[in-house]
């Protein structure tokens, strides 16, 4: 029986012509699942939905001010170091920091992180330059030590520039559970403005002296934040791509991710420190 030869069916040639496209189609679809699963903030499992630091870890995390261990754990009971929190609240604020900054504390060292060669020093000279730490002398940090939470809340208190509380507010704390009067003074303001809210167990029972956790210092950077990070900002929008601040100058700031030009800065680069976007 002789095999006619000739053209492909209608209906077959549409179903051959369409194969490269559903290829593609399929291929496109692929590759959008791969994106947003790649934008999927990260899930620590020591950080349950019922954990009461969880909307600030996550919240921090997924703005890449702070990350957990590579075994996948946040650790929200661990300590932090003095130098690692500089480098957190310095994120949190998203203050510009550059080889150019000059650390005054000559205990502290230089490239830990192979990953961000400013790390530790450059942020503490940042954190130096706008007031947030004095050190604990003038020409040492201590940046091995674990920050206390007394210390935790001063340093936020600094970059927030809150004012005193007021002549007749009485913290619920006395002076006895810090080592200094300026401690007691700074946690007093950091209560009355509401930046304590969400630490658990304060009151007189509380030990400001101990080390700060990893959980305390997310929630107090995370209250840091949604009050608008204070300083020399004025209003933040931050985003998971990009983010917005604008300084109390009136000048504009963006950083993150630019491939379409959406920072406004005239090119398509990314940007992992706020770059100034208009003189306006």
């Amino acid at each position: 029986m002789a095999i006619k030869t000739g053209s492909i069916p209608s209906r077959s040639r549409r179903a051959v012509l369409t194969l490269p496209a559903l290829g593609l189609a399929l291929g496109l679809l692929l590759l959008s699942f791969a994106a947003t699963a790649a934008a999927v903030p990260p899930k620590f499992p020591d950080v349950p939905a019922h954990h009461p630091y969880h909307q600030a870890v996550y919240e921090l995390a997924d703005q890449g001010i702070i990350s957990g261990y590579a075994d996948g754990t946040f650790g929200p009971g661990d300590s932090v170091l003095r130098q690692q929190f500089a480098k957190m609240i310095v994120k949190t604020l998203g203050l510009p920091v550059s080889a150019e900054d000059h650390c005054p504390f000559g205990d502290v060292p230089t490239n830990l992180d192979p990953h961000d060669p400013l790390y530790p020093d450059k942020y503490v000279a940042v954190c130096a330059a706008h007031r947030i730490t004095v050190g604990k002398t003038p020409t040492t940090f201590d940046p091995y030590a674990s920050i206390t939470r007394e210390q935790l809340i001063t340093m936020v208190v600094r970059a927030a520039g809150l004012p005193a509380a007021p002549s007749g507010y009485t913290p619920p704390f006395t002076t006895s559970q810090f080592s200094t009067e300026e401690h007691y003074a700074n946690v007093g303001k950091a209560h009355h403005a509401g930046l304590l809210e969400g630490l658990q167990g304060l009151g007189t029972g509380y030990n400001f002296t101990l080390a700060a956790s990893r959980g305390e210092c997310a929630q107090l950077l995370y209250n840091l934040l949604a009050r608008g990070s204070g300083g020399s900002w004025a209003h933040l929008a931050a985003g998971g791509a990009h983010s917005l601040a604008l300084k109390k100058d009136g000048s504009l700031w963006a950083w993150g991710y630019n491939s379409r030009g959406q920072l406004g800065d005239g090119t398509g680069e990314n940007r992992n420190q706020p770059t100034r976007v208009t003189e306006d």
